[in-house]
């Protein structure tokens, strides 16, 4: 990713993360002891920071989770791993 013409800080991301930018935190996924994050993900941050789509809903309820973590899962059989 990069931003004004210079590729982005690690630290910035992780910043972005932790702290969030105008209340709105990147979203990410911990796999396998690795912090994650998408392009599209990346494209909603940047959307709600400028102004443009609401930031999604911080929380989620179990049963959400739980549909997440089971269409993941699929997801990552279908690709073998």
């Amino acid at each position: 990713m990069k931003g004004r013409g210079r590729r982005l800080s690690c630290a910035t991301l992780y910043r972005w993360i932790n702290n969030g930018l105008r209340g709105v935190k990147l979203e990410t996924v911990l796999i396998g002891g690795s912090r994650c994050t998408s392009v599209e993900a990346c494209e909603r941050f940047i959307g709600a920071t400028q102004g443009g789509s609401p930031a999604p809903a911080a929380c989620r309820t179990a049963s959400q989770r739980t549909k997440a973590v089971d269409a993941a899962k699929r997801q990552l059989d279908a690709f073998g791993i």
